[in-house]
């Protein structure tokens, strides 16, 4: 298989399935391919910005985008169309400097991207709403991954220029907060029997 774009190749992943090739170019574009070297549909073309990183999800029907424009971009695979939430298409911004790495949680729930501006931050995929931002690294974090336990995100893992990589919890403050209160319940519920 040869997948061209017009410009330089910055990510080439498989789906899941090993079905697929995704490829991400600073063309401004990323693109599905079949193992023949067929494209599939048009291009997903991302703000006339060099496109530096892309992903499937778990189950092949979404891709996420993130190019040099600081924003991520979450693309229906069927349509090639961004997904879009209460009539608007989603952009995930908030970054402020190139996004470097994109990633779904396995169950396709979340997604976590790491950029030049040293940190990742996790997004709710069907809203576009930022859920958490994670500060600590010394350079650009220049790749992001999850952990699943149990069929849930648990874990996101980082890895930065600074020469370290490092695991958080991938449960944002509110989330973790309302877990705290439910074993509170749970706790005096039992004291109480």
């Amino acid at each position: 298989m040869v997948a061209k774009h017009e410009s330089g190749i910055n990510t080439a992943v498989f789906s899941n399935d090993g079905t697929q090739v995704l490829t991400a170019s600073d063309d401004g574009t990323a693109q599905i391919w079949d193992l023949q070297q067929r494209r599939i549909g048009e291009p997903f073309s991302h703000s006339n910005s060099p496109v530096t990183c892309a992903a499937f999800s778990a189950d092949g029907k979404y891709v996420v985008t993130g190019g040099e424009d600081k924003t991520a971009v979450i693309w229906i695979v069927e349509t090639g169309k961004q997904l879009v939430y209460e009539d608007k298409p989603l952009r995930l911004s908030g970054h402020g400097q190139p996004i470097t790495s994109v990633a779904f949680s396995p169950d396709g729930k979340r997604i976590i991207t790491g950029s030049q501006d040293r940190t990742a931050k996790l997004w709710d995929a069907r809203t576009g709403n930022e859920l958490l931002t994670l500060r600590g690294h010394q350079g650009s974090v220049t790749s992001v991954a999850f952990s699943e336990v149990d069929g849930k995100p648990k874990y996101v893992l980082t890895g930065s220029a600074d020469n370290t990589a490092r695991i958080w919890l991938a449960t944002p403050r509110q989330e973790k907060e309302n877990v705290a209160a439910n074993l509170k319940r749970r706790a005096v519920q039992l004291i109480q029997n």
